[in-house]
């Protein structure tokens, strides 16, 4: 397992994992090793699904330095 952090293409920090199997441990699951990765392309979810709530920043009051 390779693990990897740096920015994206719009320069926020993300991490990424890469994960490699040998064929025969595939093989074992079902899997074919020439298969391509998939990734889910159906239809997003419908207005009234609930989504994660989204991080809000909450105002205090500043402080003032003391001199």
């Amino acid at each position: 397992m390779d693990l990897t952090c740096g920015p994206d293409r719009t320069g926020r920090w993300r991490g990424w994992c890469t994960l490699r199997l040998s064929a025969p441990a595939l093989q074992a699951l079902g899997l074919h090793p020439d298969q391509p990765p998939t990734r889910y392309h159906g239809p997003e979810p419908p207005p009234w699904w609930p989504h994660p709530p989204t991080p809000t920043r909450r105002h205090t009051k500043s402080r003032r330095r003391r001199k």
